[in-house]
């Protein structure tokens, strides 16, 4: 009897399972010697605050100048970052609307027609048109951080003619043929141009005929704002070709479409 006791313990005592985690999820969660916050089983809060912690600068602002340079169509132009002790250790990163141009000495824009010079971070920019009219960054980073905006106005003939129609500007009748019936009311037509400095004016020609000259013959007919033409009430003499020109001192530009009025006729 006794040794059949004896086989009963022996049996439990194998048929238990034995723990040899001795950290359970409750020590891993308040082991402190966890500190780095990643994917643990802590408040994600704590995580919040370690990232904010982590992220706070105590950096000085740029200090923050700006000129304005001008230039010709086709002209080379310097433009220079602002600040002081500047040396071999100095950093440059110069952008423009479109993104990041140099950082250091590596460049990051295709156009071949702009060089940086590594002994006092300008920017060159050969052969300048129209599309440089913009503002330009320059950052230096010495001991101290310093920001430069540099305002290219670049002067040029006019560029980007497009002939919006009625509410929507952004629709270009040019090269179009459009076909109205008589009597229709409110037709409006506007000059539009992308850039032009000095700044450009506006000419709409009827058939070969100045509108601005002989509105005062034709009163259904006007100019507005100098770009605009409205057609109050659509005759028949209204039809044929309309161009716009947009011009200044140093170009101009034309844009045409055609007009066909469609007649009732009564029996």
């Amino acid at each position: 009897m006794k040794m059949f006791f004896f086989l009963f313990l022996l049996c439990i005592a194998y048929a238990t399972p034995v723990d040899t985690d001795v950290d359970g999820d409750e020590d891993y969660i308040n082991d402190k010697s966890d500190t780095d916050y990643n994917d643990d089983y802590d408040d994600d809060k704590a995580d919040e605050k370690k990232f904010s912690d982590s992220t706070s600068t105590t950096e000085e602002p740029y200090m923050t100048q700006d000129y304005t340079e001008r230039a010709e169509t086709g002209q080379t132009v310097v433009l220079k970052c602002l600040g002081k002790n500047f040396d071999s250790s100095t950093v440059f990163m110069w952008h423009n609307g479109s993104g990041l141009i140099f950082q250091g000495i590596t460049k990051y824009s295709k156009d071949e027609r702009i060089n940086i010079d590594s002994k006092d971070g300008s920017m060159v920019i050969k052969n300048v048109n129209s599309y440089d009219d913009v503002t330009f960054r320059c950052r230096a980073f010495t001991k101290e951080r310093y920001e430069t905006l540099i305002h290219l106005e670049v002067n040029g003939p006019p560029r980007g003619l497009t002939i919006g129609h009625n509410v929507d500007e952004q629709f270009d009748v040019s090269g179009l043929t459009l076909t109205y019936p008589v009597s229709r009311t409110d037709l409006r037509f506007k000059c539009n141009i992308e850039m032009a400095r000095p700044k450009a004016k506006f000419e709409w020609i009827h058939n070969g005929n100045s509108i601005l000259e002989s509105q005062g013959k034709d009163h259904d007919i006007i100019i507005e704002d100098d770009s605009t033409l409205i057609i109050k009430k659509l005759h028949a003499r209204h039809a044929g070709e309309y161009q716009c020109e947009a011009f200044n001192d140093l170009g101009n530009l034309k844009s045409s479409f055609h007009i066909n009025v469609e007649c009732k006729f009564s029996l």
